[in-house]
């Protein structure tokens, strides 16, 4: 549990240090991405989140992800 916590503490650094607002969202995107060891498609990425959030909101978020590096 503790090293949850820690991950989720550096993927909220990791995105204030881009610019971004560590939203629960963009932290659950993030975690998301990094627990695959391969590449993840928008749609896979989407299909993961299924129920969690809705398609918009995480293109929206890769989308800005992306435009602040």
């Amino acid at each position: 549990m503790a090293k949850n916590k820690e991950n989720n503490l550096q993927l909220r650094q990791l995105l204030r240090k881009s610019g971004s607002k560590a939203t629960a969202s963009r932290v659950l995107v993030l975690h998301t991405l990094e627990k695959n060891k391969t590449p993840v498609s928008a749609q896979a990425l989407n299909d993961a989140l299924a129920g969690t959030m809705d398609q918009a909101t995480v293109n929206r978020i890769l989308k800005t992800q992306k435009q602040k590096g």
